[in-house]
């Protein structure tokens, strides 16, 4: 179900309040969903920070909290998760 919400177009947090779901929990759908490739990366980050994201993970031997740190807030754990998901 969530999945098939964020393809028709709803965002995380429409999903959520839809389905009341944490937006954790709805993270958690959409990247279990991108493992199964039922979704792809492009689908959920832009080319661009996906590609900004990756080259940070390379750079940092794939370490999701030290690259969290290295971003802070310009990227969520979640962003960083679905770019290391599609490498």
């Amino acid at each position: 179900i969530t999945v098939a919400q964020f393809l028709s177009g709803k965002t995380i947090t429409e999903i959520c309040t839809h389905r009341n779901l944490s937006q954790t929990v709805v993270e958690s759908h959409l990247l279990n969903a991108l493992k199964l490739k039922q979704l792809s990366a492009k689908m959920v980050l832009a080319d661009n920070k996906l590609e900004e994201i990756i080259r940070e993970l390379r750079s940092n031997d794939y370490n999701i909290n030290k690259v969290k740190i290295i971003f802070g807030d310009k990227y969520s754990f979640f962003d960083i998760r679905v770019a290391a998901a599609h490498i």
